[in-house]
């Protein structure tokens, strides 16, 4: 059982957690509208309250076969029913490694690896990269796939 204490200040946006009792152990699968998400509360941001949102984004706004692209990807919960509900193509990308690293794990829990890429950038420099190649830049510092 835990708290979260403070604001949420850091960069990757990560909360503060005091333990109240039990295992100090922040690793938990959560399940969003069938979905399975592996998360670490230590180490990422998770906040199931926008779980409507998610929901109302992808069965509103997401198209059949659309391009999405999520520039703070968090460990996936676009990503994945993106996928999954419309068969969308997804780029996504995070800042923070351990979002990324679970991101990754994610996309193959839920087995849909041929439909995503995934990158590990700052926001900025990931969709600036993603558009230099349409505009006819050279595409040297674009993402690796």
């Amino acid at each position: 059982v835990v708290n979260k204490v403070g604001a949420i200040d850091s960069m990757f946006r990560v909360p503060n957690w005091e333990l109240l009792y039990g295992d100090a152990d922040l690793k938990a699968t959560v399940k969003q509208h069938g979905y399975s998400f592996e998360v670490d509360f230590g180490k990422v941001y998770w906040n199931s309250r926008l779980e409507t949102e998610h929901k109302r984004l992808v069965d509103v706004e997401f198209k059949r076969g659309e391009v999405i692209v999520d520039a703070m990807a968090g460990v996936g919960p676009f990503v994945v029913p993106a996928v999954k509900t419309k068969g969308c193509r997804v780029y996504a990308s995070d800042l923070n490694p351990d979002c990324f690293e679970m991101m990754q794990k994610n996309v193959k829990l839920n087995k849909i690896e041929d439909s995503v890429k995934l990158y590990n950038m700052d926001a900025r420099a990931f969709i600036k990269s993603l558009l230099e190649p349409a505009a006819g830049k050279s595409s040297d510092d674009a993402p690796e796939e």
